[in-house]
């Protein structure tokens, strides 16, 4: 018993040292509540005196007003202690989520966790400085608005939308946003969640996009054969009466009209029977760099003397299983293009070279099979194309030209016969720098196994430079950042080429090499390697680009001290080609 005595005196005596502001509000209560509690009457029978009666009663009373505060400052201490655990739970919550969270009162941010940091582009600090409306992209900021102010008039709207954002860099990115309200530091606030749907808008797009010409080459080629046979009517019989009708008969002329239309009827049937990939063919193994001498002299009169035709073919075999009409039609309506877009000269391009498409290939370029394939670029220099009309080249009937001037079937036959072949056609273009289209056509099985070793990833050397990526591009850079950090090098990235003098103005001394996309906003990359030259003379460049080198050399690429890679691009290739860059 006396041990448990002792024990128990010791805590009392531990608490009593060990007193918290919140533990003497809470003693003084419960004295304080105790002597609330001794009854006038008891007070009576002891003290006779009437004046200290009085007195005692008043300090009762200042008791009970006192004690009232202490349980009420108690109750407020324990609430805030509540509250801020609940909102160290919701920041901890909020940070660790991969959803963008955005508390805003008025439009103006109150907290941003750090998925929408990152989406946005911006710091903490810019953004509680900044008013919701100034991440929203110019041509949704009207429906954001709309809806905002609907939902104050009371009207009951879905809370889930999507609209684009525009990032600090000036990226657009697509967010499926969810608004609500949530009680923030003591008052209601908006409450938005957003998610970046932008990849998955691209992946809807390709897959309307293809859906749209499968559709259409379903009915292109029902009514070319339909067609087909109507016009094999209206030929032979036209023959009949032209064999029929002497030399000198006036009729003669009228019979030979209607069979040069028919006769291009049939070009027109036989364009969508390739569109649609119905087209019969004749494949059988051929060298592509033997088609394209084969085709390069009637190339040469069809674009004019005013456009140059330059062929660079690479020396090792690129055998593929195609029919080579169908592969010498594809170059004429690419070159015809060409000449369109090049109405006061240029240079068309022509370049040959094996080309290995992996898993990082694909997921780089969004197209694509594993495997290996002889890779045609047809280029210009041209007027080229902003993105809407890429989006639509290959779509059937579809043209930019002027009415009459064009079927808008030609690069629409182009992709079907490339997608008979079981290939693929890529564009890369941008308004007043050309034009190309890369042509992936596989290579025959004989010729794949032939690749030299030094091709298998095994063989790939990497390092631990510093490298400075510039790239407008998100998904070739990110990916870029990605191979290059897998092989050790450490990466530094700009999305344009300001943004790359700066980065390297900051950090020159840990830069080995420049790998620079040739055509970027804000300064190519002629230009920033000229600026960073200025800085540091004789710094090691890469360049890349989805065009051709011939069509860059003039004005993008300088002619001395740097190094040139297309587009597209295994990361194998990627890496080989930086390393003997490096060591160089």
């Amino acid at each position: 018993m006396t041990t448990k005595r002792a024990q128990s005196q010791g805590k009392w005596k531990l608490w009593l040292l060990t007193l918290t502001p919140f533990r003497i509000v809470l003693l003084y209560a419960a004295v304080g509540c105790l002597w609330i509690a001794f009854s006038d009457a008891a007070l009576t029978a002891l003290v006779s005196d009437v004046n200290l009666i009085t007195m005692i009663s008043m300090v009762k009373g200042w008791l009970y007003v006192t004690v009232t505060a202490a349980m009420l400052f108690l109750l407020i201490r324990r609430g805030e202690a509540s509250l801020r655990a609940s909102e160290e739970k919701f920041r901890m919550l909020a940070e660790t989520v991969a959803a963008a969270i955005f508390i805003y009162k008025d439009s103006t941010f109150l907290y941003v966790n750090s998925a929408g940091r990152r989406l946005t582009g911006y710091t903490e600090d810019e953004l509680l400085r900044m008013n919701f409306q100034d991440v929203v992209h110019p041509d949704h900021r009207d429906l954001v608005r709309e809806r905002g102010a609907a939902r104050l008039w009371g009207e009951s709207l879905p809370p889930r939308y999507e609209f684009k954002i525009l990032t600090k860099g000036g990226e657009e990115r697509w967010v499926d946003f969810t608004s609500g309200v949530i009680e923030f530091e003591g008052s209601l606030a908006g409450l938005g969640t957003a998610y970046d749907v932008t990849e998955h808008k691209k992946l809807e797009a390709q897959l309307r996009q293809s859906q749209k010409i499968e559709a259409v080459g379903l009915l292109a080629g029902g009514v070319a054969h339909d067609f087909n046979n109507i016009l094999t009517a209206i030929i032979g019989y036209g023959n009949l009466v032209k064999m029929k009708l002497s030399e000198g008969d006036k009729l003669r002329s009228h019979v030979d009209q209607i069979l040069a239309s028919a006769d291009r009827a049939a070009h027109l049937t036989h364009g969508l029977l390739a569109f649609s990939r119905k087209q019969i063919l004749v494949p059988r193994p051929v060298d592509a760099n033997e088609i394209i001498h084969n085709v390069g002299k009637l190339l040469a009169r069809l674009i004019g003397e005013d456009v140059e035709l330059k062929l660079s073919l690479c020396h090792s075999g690129v055998t593929v299983l195609a029919d080579s009409g169908q592969i010498e039609q594809v170059l004429m309506n690419l070159a015809t293009n060409a000449r369109d877009a090049m109405p006061h000269g240029g240079v068309l391009a022509i370049t040959t070279e094996r080309s290995l498409m992996d898993e990082a290939f694909i997921a780089m370029h969004g197209y694509g099979k594993v495997g290996a394939y002889a890779l045609i670029t047809v280029s210009d220099t041209g007027a080229g194309m902003d993105q809407r009309t890429q989006d639509r080249i290959f779509e059937p009937f579809f043209t930019t030209k002027e009415l009459g001037k064009g079927t808008g079937l030609g690069l629409s036959i182009v992709y079907g016969i490339i997608k008979q072949h079981d290939g693929f056609i890529a564009v890369y273009s941008e308004p007043g720098q050309g034009t190309s289209f890369k042509i992936c056509l596989p290579l025959l099985t004989s010729a794949a196994n032939e690749r030299p070793r030094t091709a298998q990833p095994e063989a790939v050397k990497g390092g631990s430079e510093t490298v400075l990526v510039a790239e407008d591009n998100d998904l070739v850079r990110d990916l870029t950042v990605s191979v290059l950090t897998e092989a050790g090098y450490s990466v530094i990235t700009a999305a344009d080429g300001e943004e790359a003098i700066r980065t390297f103005e900051a950090n020159q001394d840990h830069v080995r090499l420049l790998l620079l996309d040739a055509i970027m906003p804000r300064k190519n990359g002629r230009e920033v390697y000229e600026a960073i030259c200025r800085i540091r003379p004789g710094v090691k460049t890469l360049f890349m680009s989805g065009y051709a080198a011939d069509i860059l050399e003039k004005e993008l690429i300088p002619d001395q001290g740097v190094s040139f890679i297309s587009k597209p691009v295994s990361p194998a290739a990627l890496l080989k080609k930086i390393r003997e860059t490096l060591d160089n």
